[in-house]
């Protein structure tokens, strides 16, 4: 059984475009937090992103499979680009670790309920 000191800490970014949430994120990573990273499908990496550390770039198919298979806490579409978190990113915050989640701003509303589908 799992003690509350064992479950972690999340902490939930969600804001406008341009708001800084990336910037904090950083600085939080700088400073030993764990990030979720979210998947998307849809778009290219931007100049300077990593796959696999600023978002998980995958196809639509894939994209579809994981949504599919009921992979994804939550998932939202963004014009032509989707973007979700897997249920296996957000399990961090089950393991004793800081970690910080950048979620759209209806997600993050809901992030109880989301939650609720890892315990």
């Amino acid at each position: 059984m799992m003690s509350d000191m064992d479950k972690g800490t999340l902490l939930v970014l969600t804001g406008g475009s341009g708001s800084g949430k990336d910037s904090v994120m950083r600085e939080l990573v700088k400073m030993g937090w764990s990030r979720v990273v979210t998947h998307t499908a849809g778009r290219d990496p931007r100049p300077g992103e990593v796959d696999g550390q600023d978002y998980h770039f995958v196809s639509r198919e894939k994209f579809e499979e994981m949504k599919n298979n009921g992979e994804f806490l939550e998932w939202v579409v963004y014009g032509e680009t989707l973007k979700g978190t897997s249920k296996k990113e957000v399990e961090n915050v089950l393991q004793g670790k800081k970690v910080v989640w950048r979620i759209d701003a209806t997600a993050a509303a809901k992030v109880e309920d989301i939650l609720r589908k890892l315990l």
